[in-house]
């Protein structure tokens, strides 16, 4: 099982497994429903659950990028996240290596 962490300008630094690579969700504030999402169970235990704030956070492991926090159910510590190469197309970002 892959644990990954996320960082949110509200909720700083929390890690969890991935428990599903493709999820669907509908945005509240828009309608617009977005498939190909992976779910994230935020372990309480290594930080905050997800706040009103923490969505355009990396979501990483190690060195690795691992997507852009998109969603959360924050009753049940869920995140959801958006892979790189899906946020490139979708979002129209770069993913770039910062070598310090």
């Amino acid at each position: 099982m892959t644990w990954v962490c996320r960082s949110g300008g509200r909720s700083l630094t929390t890690c969890g497994p991935i428990v599903d690579q493709s999820v669907c969700y509908t945005d509240d504030n828009t309608g617009i429903r977005y498939c190909g999402m992976v779910k994230v169970e935020l372990d309480v235990g290594f930080g905050t659950c997800a706040r009103l704030g923490d969505s355009g956070g990396p979501v990483f492991a190690r060195h690795r990028a691992y997507g852009i926090a998109t969603g959360a159910i924050i009753s049940n510590c869920i995140l959801l996240f958006e892979p790189i190469a899906r946020a490139q197309d979708n979002r129209r970002v770069d993913v770039s290596i910062d070598q310090g």
